[in-house]
């Protein structure tokens, strides 16, 4: 046990290693002159702005308007996506039907449709949503539709043999070994959302972290940009190791048999 919690230790701490030297070499290359403020402020003066105007509640104030447009998203990407990925999978009429139109719009860069979803809904709410939920959709709806055509046919045809009806083996049998997949779609998906998201708001914004970093740009205040960007940072990555968490927790049964690994 105590070897165990000994090597967790140590790969922590092997993975913040590079964290904290790339900090370490911004902080001094701020400080020594070398680069002006207005190109690469030090990390402790970025550190201070976050600070100050997190009390002054300007950050609060857009960290909450993203957050709610991710989430928001995030969620009509999942209902759309998760039942389009397993009625592609379950179904060959559906997968000829909506493969074609998947392939085609898949590589499209989802960050030209900014442009088009203002046109199409204006500036407000719905085309930022729009956005995500489009952008975000096909890496969920792909992912579980590959998850439903990896489902082992001897659980399927097991089910069957037993009397089990379509619905019943689509939702005990091939939803649950499709899950793994689903949530590693679910992980590129919410990457996407805030990307799409802080896209959307730096070009019609009025509100959000997007919004903030643009007025800093205007003002030529870099370490409010940068500040900014930590924040944006650190929320992918807390929604990233939720997702993976409760996808390890969802699927324990799954990697218990050794069909898989956490990714």
């Amino acid at each position: 046990m105590a070897k165990r919690w000994l090597s967790r230790i140590l790969e922590g701490l092997g993975r913040i290693t590079s964290v904290l030297l790339l900090l370490g070499v911004w902080e001094l290359l701020g400080r020594s002159g070398l680069i002006e403020p207005l190109i690469l402020p030090a990390f402790s003066q970025v550190v201070g702005t976050l600070w100050q105007t997190a009390a002054e509640g300007e950050l609060t104030r857009h960290l909450v308007v993203s957050v709610l447009r991710a989430l928001t998203g995030f969620v009509l990407t999942g209902l759309l996506a998760v039942p389009l990925g397993l009625l592609m999978g379950w179904s060959r009429r559906a997968e000829e039907f909506f493969d074609p139109l998947v392939s085609v719009a898949y590589p499209v860069p989802k960050v030209a449709l900014i442009p088009l979803f203002i046109l199409w809904l204006g500036i407000g709410e719905a085309s930022k949503l729009a956005v995500i939920a489009v952008a975000a959709l096909f890496p969920l709806a792909v992912s579980t539709y590959a998850g439903v055509k990896a489902t082992r046919k001897l659980a399927v045809w097991s089910a069957l043999s037993m009397g089990a009806t379509s619905g019943e083996i689509l939702r005990k049998v091939v939803f649950p070994h499709a899950l793994p997949q689903i949530f590693t779609g679910l992980r590129l998906s919410m990457a996407i959302c805030w990307i799409l998201l802080f896209s959307a708001e730096m070009v019609a914004g009025g509100s959000g972290l997007g919004y903030l970093m643009v007025q800093a740009e205007n003002d030529l205040k870099t370490d409010l940009v940068m500040a900014g960007l930590i924040v944006i940072a650190v929320l992918g990555l807390t929604c990233d190791r939720l997702i993976r968490v409760a996808g390890a927790r969802a699927c324990r049964w799954y990697f218990a048999m050794g069909l898989g690994k956490v990714s």
